[in-house]
């Protein structure tokens, strides 16, 4: 399998019309797997959640830096804490 296969299928099969794509990602971190998860999918809004302040602190100053309007950051223990969505 080369590595955009499953890219493809995601932008073939979510093409963005009528609808947008929601996505909880647990566990974050800095944000390495959902940023390119926007850039393949113009409808997909991402909210990351992730235990360590530090790892979301990194994801926030990005998401302002870059002006990404369709993912939030939290601070979020899923085992203590409310999900943010």
């Amino acid at each position: 399998m080369r590595t955009n296969d499953f890219q493809d299928h995601i932008y073939e099969k979510y093409d963005g019309s009528n609808f947008q794509l929601r996505l909880l990602e647990v566990g974050c971190g800095v944000g390495n797997a959902a940023i390119p998860l926007l850039d393949i999918n113009p409808s997909l809004f991402i909210t990351c959640i992730d235990f360590a302040a530090s790892a979301i602190d990194i994801l926030s100053n990005h998401i302002k830096e870059k002006n990404i309007s369709r993912m939030t950051a939290h601070v979020c223990c899923i085992v203590n804490n409310p999900l943010p969505v």
